[in-house]
């Protein structure tokens, strides 16, 4: 499974294609007198919209609203197991930087998806999150982004609430 790149200075929607198949399912004439066994695939309209996106790291709540992007990832067998996130400005890396020197413990966050309505709309679990670099490595307070590096060691898909 690939996530497309999110930016939440995009002006544009984030829009997904979600294909599914459904099996199993008994088409029931009207008048209930005949049902016959079927299935259907394919692709099917888009089922939601988010137009924002929060990261949360569990223990570093000051951070939830300070990735402005996120590079493209992937899920499954073969995939790298890194998110790269862009930070705006580069200071509000700090609780990243803190995390890498005082020991880098595995921590879980979630990455969750808004609706419209600013609600929670599907969210992306993961545990064993660890920072593998920030970039730049010490702060100069400057308005430029950081570039922080983590790796997880799982993913769960599915509404967080």
């Amino acid at each position: 499974m690939r996530f497309p790149a999110l930016n939440n200075q995009s002006p544009t929607p984030l829009r997904s294609l979600v294909q599914m198949a459904v099996v199993g399912v008994r088409e029931v004439d009207p008048d209930g007198s005949a049902a016959m066994p079927g299935a259907a695939s394919g692709p099917h309209p888009q089922i939601g919209a988010a137009y924002l996106f929060e990261l949360k790291v569990d223990g570093l709540e000051s951070v939830a609203w300070s990735v402005s992007r996120i590079d493209a990832f992937g899920i499954g067998g073969g995939v790298s197991d890194d998110l790269v996130l862009t930070i705006t400005p580069e200071a509000k890396a700090d609780p990243y930087q803190a995390w890498l020197r005082n020991g880098n413990t595995p921590r879980g966050g979630s990455l969750i998806f808004l609706d419209t309505g600013l609600r929670k709309f599907f969210a992306v679990r993961f545990t064993g999150l660890r920072v593998r670099t920030v970039a730049p490595a010490i702060t100069t307070h400057s308005s430029n982004p950081a570039t922080v590096r983590l790796m997880y060691s799982d993913v769960r898909l599915g509404v967080d609430k």
